[in-house]
């Protein structure tokens, strides 16, 4: 939809007026359905799609049309609307949705055909400028009331209607768990392969390289937490803002509505994006974002002329980082009170593997460092035990879990860093044909680019994402300004993995390149 336009919505109920007795809920009246929007500007007497104070019941009962009108008067982008008069009931079953309003002057267009459209979610949008963008629209939402093919709940109360947490997940009434991915007892390192098990049913977001993209997010039902998480891309927190910090997750609760816009370049593969809750990547909330290599009939392009991104390597000049990380079992101790965990897992800097494995050894998350403009090289060594395999714990606990063997196979990946997400993005995910884990005695090679001055990125293993991270498999990849010098306080001996530095940083002043040095800073990680 676009802006400056009054809208009416017309909304028949044909629903049942009653929601029948399930392992889920007890038998509810709904016999009334509203239509409930946000943002818009509206008749709150008789357009509300509720029933507040004194005024009218703006709803449908059965066969009956609810007609509402309001007012588009700016670009909202994302809106989301619901029932709100048996929300409790009704949202859980899926009833809610979003309206998406552009620039005015907008079209929207089929992806595959390229005709004008009004309704789904995934739309080529042309502004009035003569650009384009490619738009997903993504609703996360819990409490999903599912049975499986033999008619058995997933996940049911204890008793119908009681306040435990029930049902699963989905994205856009889809969902791929991982418990039946692992049914064929595969290795969790190839949970999110389309080689090993074939797409997930959730949405497959496509486009080609470098298309500019906006993901419109909501969150639709019904209580939790959810956190959107995007390797391999990241993105302006404030979309209107592009001063804003650049993000690579986004969290977000029931009814809250996001809009993610990408326009750094980005390469042919497959991405995976996911919820990053234990509970939610379980029960299936994932999918891929594919970005086609060369054109395809399912999918037109956003112009005619188009030029693949050349795959990101060092220049003549580059600066290249390199580094040697090992991943290693251990105890990890928490306190002098005997706090621990006897299966502990570490990235250490493979220098110093020998000696981590030791209890005197002060045990830290892996920290590696670069400055804006940097190529980073690191070459992960797997030296795990074949003969002390990872231990599967029903801890922290998922809905319908499954006794599965976790992994031994570990690997890298970074957020905001650029990547080949075929060839060094840690993750084995789609029809990306490179092995990007690592087994135990194996040793690979990644390569990012800090392509600029990020802080902290998080580092984590995907060889096993259930099983690894609570064990301590994580680091960060530290981006300092360009040119930068990291030391051990005043010692002028060089920090490396230490999280207590001192960075000292050049600031161009004027155009004749004049060089200040900043004061001393310190940074605590």
């Amino acid at each position: 939809m676009e802006l400056s336009k009054c809208t009416e919505v017309r909304l028949t109920n044909l629903l049942p007026e009653y929601i029948e007795e399930s392992p889920f809920q007890m038998k509810t009246k709904t016999d009334i359905v509203g239509y409930h929007i946000h943002l818009v500007k509206f008749d709150t007497i008789v357009a509300d799609g509720a029933a507040n104070g004194w005024n009218n019941i703006a709803g449908a009962r059965k066969y009956e049309t609810l007609i509402e009108r309001f007012f588009l008067n700016t670009e909202l982008r994302t809106v989301f609307f619901h029932d709100h008069l048996f929300a409790n009931s009704h949202q859980q079953h899926g009833i809610f949705g979003a309206l998406l309003v552009e620039e005015a002057g907008a079209t929207f267009h089929d992806i595959r055909t390229g005709k004008e459209m009004n309704y789904g979610t995934q739309a080529v949008i042309k502004r009035i400028d003569g650009t384009s963008f490619r738009e997903f629209a993504l609703f996360v939402h819990d409490f999903a009331l599912l049975f499986d093919g033999e008619g058995k709940p997933l996940n049911p109360p204890e008793v119908p209607g009681s306040h435990d947490d029930p049902g699963v997940m989905g994205i856009n009434y889809r969902c791929e768990p991982m418990r039946e991915r692992l049914k064929d007892h595969s290795d969790p390192a190839y949970i999110f392969s389309s080689l090993d098990h074939g797409d997930p049913a959730t949405p497959i977001l496509e486009t080609y390289p470098g298309d500019e993209m906006i993901i419109r997010l909501l969150d639709g039902a019904h209580e939790e937490q959810h956190a959107f998480n995007l390797t391999g891309m990241s993105w302006k927190r404030e979309i209107a803002d592009p001063a804003s910090p650049d993000v690579a997750s986004q969290t977000l609760g029931i009814s809250e509505a996001f809009n993610i816009r990408v326009t750094k370049q980005y390469g042919p593969g497959d991405y995976l994006y996911y919820f990053g809750g234990s509970d939610d990547v379980w029960l299936g909330l994932w999918g891929i974002i594919r970005v086609y290599d060369h054109h395809r009939k399912c999918l037109k392009p956003l112009c005619k002329e188009r030029r693949l991104p050349v795959p990101p390597c060092p220049g003549k000049n580059a600066v290249i980082r390199k580094y040697e990380v090992a991943a290693i079992q251990r105890k990890l101790s928490y306190n002098q009170h005997g706090d621990h965990d006897p299966n502990g897992l570490m990235f250490v800097p493979l220098e110093e593997a020998q000696a981590a494995m030791h209890e005197k050894y002060q045990a830290k998350p892996l920290i590696l460092r670069a400055n804006a403009g940097d190529w980073i090289e690191v070459t992960l060594h797997n030296l795990l035990d074949v003969h002390n395999p990872i231990e599967y714990f029903d801890y922290p606990t998922v809905p319908l879990d499954m006794p599965h063997k976790p992994s031994m196979r570990v690997s890298l990946n970074p957020h905001f860093l650029n990547y080949d997400p075929v060839c060094d993005s840690g993750i084995n995910v789609g029809y990306n044909n490179r092995e990007q884990t690592v087994g135990p005695g194996e040793s690979k090679r990644y390569l990012w680019y800090a392509d600029r001055e990020y802080g902290a990125c998080i580092l984590q293993s995907f060889g096993d994402i259930r099983n690894h991270r609570y064990h301590g498999l994580f680091g960060a990849v530290i981006v300092e300004p360009p040119g930068a010098k990291w030391y051990r306080n005043f010692s002028l001996s060089k920090a490396m993995h230490e999280e207590e530095v001192v960075i000292t940083a050049p600031e161009r002043i004027s155009a004749d390149d004049a060089q200040l040095i900043m004061p001393n800073v310190y940074e605590f990680v």
